[in-house]
């Protein structure tokens, strides 16, 4: 606890809010959902507008204080914003300070690119190095896949630095002074729940997590949505099992999902727990609950990649259908090592390619040219790419 004090005294001196993150709570060409932390409730308010221009206008969101922590959390979305437009923001009582965003674009007319990875603050060194990486491939957002802090579950792994409180305030200093571009633009963040940040006795009584009071959920405790990209692509972002069961209402809304998308040129799900590990087990039960519930959505409705995490390992499966390479299966890219000691990879059929290394991937959807997947190493050097057929 002495590391929350402190977190919480150094954040109380100083003028700018103690944490300041971006998500995405509806259309990303024309809405920004804009999150931070400070000691007081209320005054939610800042002004913005386009960063080409000196006209500024006000806002309103709203907070709420959690009652365990002296702490409010505040909420602002923008929304009617100009789709691939820069923007920029500051808060009344600090004119001197501003922040910067860009919404997407609503047809694909540029360079859009997306990191993905998972398992990412475990370790707060490699977290840290990844987040530079990560901010230095400037991507319009990053997806973290699952295991943000390292707040819930079996923890005595990490050996007394467990206090969920002080793992997720950490988080999102960290984020706050790495999540940005080399030209000063604030990167968004795409949560997905993984197996560590939804606790059993939270699952069993189906109340909210900490998960759900950091971040901004299109509906508050339904972890499983959708983020659409204009007219080009989709991303399903799914839960396998950590707060909503994979089968039932969670299936049957990625079959609708995946039905009344079917037309992008795109199709993209992210999640935790593998349907193809490269660590644990292929017969795991989590795992063969996603290939029989999942997967086969994924190869009728001919899926771009899927991208898993979990296994704090890099890998790259064969295209897949019907669990054999073809070439008009689903690639399956992971596997969850933004921020965790690589493991060392199991042996399988499915993989094509798999290393002991910390790895991310970003995706680049262009104009004119085919899609690409390129892994990352925490060092920054590129370890692959792959082209990504269009649907």
């Amino acid at each position: 606890m002495l590391l929350l004090f402190s977190l919480l005294f150094c954040f109380a001196c100083a003028q700018e809010p103690s944490a300041l993150y971006l998500t995405f709570l509806h259309d990303p060409a024309t809405s920004m959902t804009i999150q931070w932390h400070s000691e007081k409730e209320g005054d939610s308010e800042l002004l913005f507008g386009e960063a080409a221009s000196s006209e500024r206008r006000p806002a309103r969101g709203h907070s709420r204080r959690l009652p365990f922590l002296d702490l409010a959390i505040h909420t602002l979305e923008l929304l009617s914003l100009k789709p691939d437009t820069l923007y920029s923001f500051h808060f009344p009582d600090n004119p001197d300070r501003s922040y910067t965003f860009r919404t997407l674009p609503q047809r694909l007319t540029r360079e859009v690119r997306f990191v993905v990875g998972g398992d990412a603050y475990f370790s707060f060194s490699l977290f840290h190095r990844m987040n530079q990486t990560v901010a230095r491939l400037n991507p319009d957002f990053a997806v973290i896949g699952g295991d943000i802090a390292y707040t819930a579950g079996r923890l005595n792994f990490l050996k007394g630095k467990s206090d969920p409180l002080t793992r997720w305030l950490t988080f999102f200093h960290t984020v706050t002074a790495d999540f940005t571009t080399p030209s000063g633009r604030i990167i968004p963040i795409v949560p997905v729940a993984g197996n560590h940040d939804v606790s059993k006795k939270e699952r069993q009584q189906a109340r909210g997590a900490l998960l759900f009071d950091f971040f901004a959920f299109p509906r508050q405790t339904l972890s499983y949505r959708q983020l659409d990209l204009g007219n080009y692509a989709s991303l399903l972002l799914l839960d396998t099992g950590h707060y909503a069961p994979i089968e039932g209402p969670q299936t049957l809304w990625l079959e609708a999902a995946l039905l009344s998308r079917k037309h992008l040129p795109y199709l993209f799900a992210a999640y935790h727990v593998a349907a193809y590990p490269s660590y644990y087990r292929f017969t795991s039960k989590t795992s063969t609950k996603v290939r029989s519930a999942w997967v086969p959505l994924f190869e009728q409705y001919r899926l771009t990649a899927a991208f898993e995490h979990h296994n704090h390992t890099y890998k790259r499966t064969y295209p897949l259908l019907g669990g054999e390479p073809h070439p008009l299966g689903v690639p399956y890219l992971g596997d969850g090592s933004w921020g965790v000691p690589p493991r060392s990879p199991s042996l399988h059929p499915y993989l094509a390619k798999t290393e002991q290394d910390n790895a991310v991937w970003l995706v680049t959807l262009s104009p004119g040219a085919p899609a690409t997947a390129t892994s990352y190493r925490i060092n920054g050097q590129p370890l692959e790419t792959q082209k990504l057929t269009k649907k």
